[in-house]
């Protein structure tokens, strides 16, 4: 498993489902990568020790399309970590968000880092809890 970590390093794309308890390693694996430019984690509710990890591995300038398709965002208070490694990452153009039950407080939070996002063209927020106040705000 070690070894597999380590070449994460050189991918410029990762995609992850569905593996519950290894996430953290994989984000560990990729925090370092600096060819990173899609990373998409879907259906894997990740605690707040791999959403820490998860901020600091977007934190990457070259990083175009980020998916965190029902990850749990809200239920560990991950959109101020996300927003803070949002704003590392000025070329993203896709950024995936759905799924993962946000209000609109967690909006107003994200959209800090969403700013700085200059190249964004594509933000799904798809089923979510974002009422118009949400929308209105942001």
């Amino acid at each position: 498993m070690q070894q597999a970590m380590k070449s994460l390093t050189t991918l410029e794309e990762v995609r992850v489902g569905n593996v519950g308890r290894y996430s953290g390693y994989i984000m560990k694996g990729i925090k370092n990568s600096h060819k990173l430019k899609s990373l998409h984690i879907q259906d894997n509710i990740i605690d707040l020790g791999c959403f820490k990890l998860l901020a600091k591995s977007v934190k990457h300038d070259q990083l175009v399309h980020l998916k965190l398709r029902n990850t749990g965002i809200h239920k560990v208070q991950g959109a101020k970590l996300l927003s803070e490694g949002l704003k590392h990452c000025p070329k993203i153009q896709s950024l995936d968000l759905s799924r993962n039950n946000l209000d609109s407080c967690d909006l107003q939070i994200l959209s800090v880092g969403i700013t700085v996002c200059r190249d964004l063209m594509n933000l799904d927020l798809s089923t979510n809890n974002i009422d118009s106040f949400g929308i209105i705000h942001s």
